[in-house]
C-alpha cells in the first residue's frame, strides 16, 4: 500500500483501535468454535465499515476456505499480499490453497515469497518441504512408466499447515488493530545430519634456512700398487789403474779424478695412488627451504582471519540472543544492504520490534565456510534459531568487510 494512502487510514483507525481489536478477536473465536458461516457474516459486516482492516480480511479468507469456497479464499489472500507484501501469513495460506488444488508450482512460489519476507518463519519452511516432497512424487510417477522394473512408491500425504491469524506485534503499523499475536503452532524442522568438522592437521614446522647437513661419506679403501720386482743391483765400475794411462799434454796437466762410486742402491718411490672421485650426495636447494617461511606465515595469517571472523559472528549471535539491540545493530556496516528494498532506518525499526517482541531467543551458528578476498570475506553457515514463537534451522550467507581493523556485516541473505 503506498504511503500516501496509508497515512489517512492510520489516522482514522486509531480512533476505533480498541473496539475493532475486540471485533477481530470475536471473529477468531467464532472460527475456533467451527462456526465459519457466522465468522464470514461478521467479517463482511466489519469490512463494510473498515474495508482496509488487514486482520479482519485475513480472518475472512480463513472463513471462506473452511466453507470450501476456495477460489474466493484465494482471491482474498491474493489481495492481502498485494496490499501488505511484508506479511508472510497471507503467502503461506495462499500456498496451502494452491496445493489443495494441485497447483504445486504456484504453492512453491508463494512459500518462497513468505520465507523472503521472514527467513525465520518455521511454518512456511515446513510447508515448503511438503511441497517439494509432493513435486518429487509427481516426478517419480512420470518416470515410473519409463522403467517397468522400478518399485511402486506410495507418496506420503502432504501436511500443509494453514495459519489461522496474523502476527501483528513485530510489523510496521499497517493494520487496524494492535492485537497481541496468536501463538503459532510450533513446527519441528526437518532433521539435519550432524555436521562433522574434520580437525585440521598441524602444519610441520619448516626447518630454518642454513647450510645442508654434510653427507657422511665413507672413504674408499685404496690399496698401494704392487712393485713388480726388487730394484736391480748396480755393479760398481772397475777401478782404472792410473799408471796405465797414457801421458797427458801440458794443457791437461791436471790429474783426472775418478768419479764417485755409489755406495747404496737408488731408492724407488712407489707410484701415487689414482685419484678417487667422490660424488656428493644430492641435497635440496636452500631456496626451497627459504620459501617455506612466507608460505607458513601466509597460512597462519589466513587461520587468524578465519578465527576472527568466526568470533565476530558468534558475538553477533550472542547480542541477538541477549536482546541487546544496540550491540546487535552495531555489527552491521554503514553500507549494509537491507532486504526487500527497505531503508536502513525502516529495517532497524523492524528488527528492533521483532527482537523485543520475543520473550526468549536462542541463536546457534555452525558449519562455517569462509572465503577471504583481501578486505572482503564470504561466510556460509547454518543458523539454528529458537524462541517462544518459532524454531527453525536455515542456511545463511554473509558478506563482511574489514573497516578500521574490524569485520562488519555488509550483506546477509538466506541460502
Amino acid at each position: 500500500m503506498p504511503n500516501s494512502r496509508l497515512a489517512p487510514y492510520l489516522l482514522c483507525s486509531l480512533v476505533a483501535l480498541h473496539s475493532w481489536a475486540d471485533v477481530a478477536s470475536d471473529i477468531g473465536e467464532l472460527l475456533k468454535k467451527g462456526d465459519a458461516k457466522a465468522a464470514l457474516e461478521r467479517s463482511d459486516e466489519v469490512l463494510s465499515k473498515t474495508p482496509r482492516d488487514a486482520r479482519v480480511r485475513f480472518l475472512r479468507g480463513i472463513a471462506l476456505s473452511e466453507q470450501g469456497r476456495t477460489p474466493e479464499a484465494i482471491q482474498a489472500f491474493q489481495a492481502l499480499t498485494q496490499d501488505h507484501p511484508e506479511m508472510p501469513e497471507p503467502y503461506n495460506n495462499l500456498a496451502v490453497l494452491y496445493a489443495q488444488q494441485g497447483e504445486l508450482d504456484k504453492a512453491r512460489a508463494a512459500l518462497q515469497k513468505a520465507i523472503q519476507t521472514n527467513p525465520a518463519y518455521a511454518t512456511a519452511q515446513a510447508n515448503l518441504a511438503d511441497v517439494y516432497g509432493k513435486l518429487a512424487s509427481q516426478a517419480y510417477d512420470k518416470a515410473l512408466p519409463l522403467d517397468k522394473n522400478a518399485p511402486a512408491v506410495t507418496p506420503a500425504p502432504a501436511k500443509l499447515a494453514l495459519v489461522k491469524d496474523l502476527y501483528i506485534g513485530s510489523r510496521p503499523a499497517a493494520t487496524a488493530a494492535n492485537v497481541p499475536p496468536a501463538k503459532p503452532t510450533p513446527v519441528a524442522p526437518p532433521p539435519t545430519a550432524p555436521v562433522v568438522i574434520a580437525a585440521a592437521k598441524p602444519q610441520p614446522t619448516p626447518e630454518p634456512a642454513g647450510k645442508p647437513a654434510a653427507p657422511v661419506i665413507k672413504p674408499p679403501v685404496v690399496k698401494p700398487p704392487e712393485i713388480a720386482a726388487a730394484p736391480a743391483k748396480v755393479e760398481p765400475p772397475k777401478v782404472v789403474d792410473s799408471k796405465a794411462l797414457p801421458p797427458m799434454k801440458v794443457a791437461d796437466s791436471k790429474p783426472v779424478q775418478a768419479p764417485a762410486l755409489p755406495t747404496k742402491p737408488p731408492e724407488v718411490k712407489p707410484a701415487p695412488p689414482p685419484p678417487v672421485t667422490v660424488k656428493p650426495a644430492e641435497t635440496r636447494p636452500v631456496e626451497a627451504k627459504a620459501d617455506a617461511k612466507p608460505q607458513a606465515a601466509h597460512a597462519d595469517a589466513g587461520r587468524a582471519e578465519d578465527e576472527e571472523i568466526t568470533k565476530v559472528l558468534h558475538n553477533w549471535a550472542d547480542a541477538w540472543a541477549s536482546k541487546h539491540v544496540g550491540s546487535y545493530l552495531g555489527f552491521y556496516a554503514k553500507g549494509f544492504k537491507p532486504p526487500q528494498g527497505l531503508t536502513r532506518s525502516a529495517w532497524e525499526k523492524q528488527r528492533r520490534e521483532r527482537i523485543e517482541a520475543a520473550k526468549k531467543i536462542d541463536v546457534k551458528l555452525s558449519n562455517f565456510k569462509i572465503k577471504l578476498d583481501g578486505d572482503m570475506a564470504t561466510v556460509r553457515l547454518v543458523q539454528r534459531y529458537r524462541s517462544d514463537r518459532m524454531d527453525s534451522s536455515t542456511g545463511k550467507t554473509f558478506q563482511l568487510e574489514r573497516v578500521g581493523g574490524h569485520w562488519l556485516i555488509r550483506e546477509e541473505r538466506v541460502g
